[in-house]
């Protein structure tokens, strides 16, 4: 059974325009709905994780995993990297809000990793995302020493 949808209060905790824009693409959206989503455009809905509350954060990120193990993620190496910018912001900012998520986190990256070939990243754009991705790996393995 899915837990409660966030409300717009977990999603808008500082009342901040971004947070009002979240608002507007994701108060009422199930996981799946969020993935389609996602699907479509993943860069513009990343922002929005970026900076809408813990407890909203922690129920979207499910659906963003999710498109990024799926097949229609294929090429888009923008997506997960964007991701990773995402996942080590939040991990800077809110580690502890994200402990219930880690060991589901891990095993994201785990895969993203073994499946990097798939998104088709260019080496002379994302040079560094398997080093990325690399770090966000230990980061996750070795929580929550990282952030004490």
């Amino acid at each position: 059974m899915e837990p409660d949808l966030p409300t717009e209060a977990e999603i808008n905790i500082h009342d901040s325009l971004d947070e009002r824009w979240a608002v507007k693409n994701f108060l009422g959206k199930t996981v799946e709905e969020a993935e389609a989503q996602f699907a479509e455009n993943f860069l513009a809905y990343s922002e929005d994780l970026m900076c809408m509350g813990p407890r909203a954060f922690c129920f979207y990120i499910k659906a963003a995993i999710s498109y990024l193990r799926s097949h229609s993620s294929r090429g888009d190496a923008d997506a997960l990297n964007s991701f990773c910018s995402t996942v080590d912001y939040r991990l800077d900012y809110e580690s502890d809000a994200l402990a219930d998520l880690v060991p589901m986190m891990q095993e994201a990256v785990d895969a993203l990793i073994r499946d990097y070939e798939r998104f088709e990243a260019s080496d002379q754009v994302y040079g560094s995302l398997p080093k990325k991705l690399a770090r966000l790996q230990c980061r996750l393995k070795a929580y929550p020493s990282d952030s004490e």
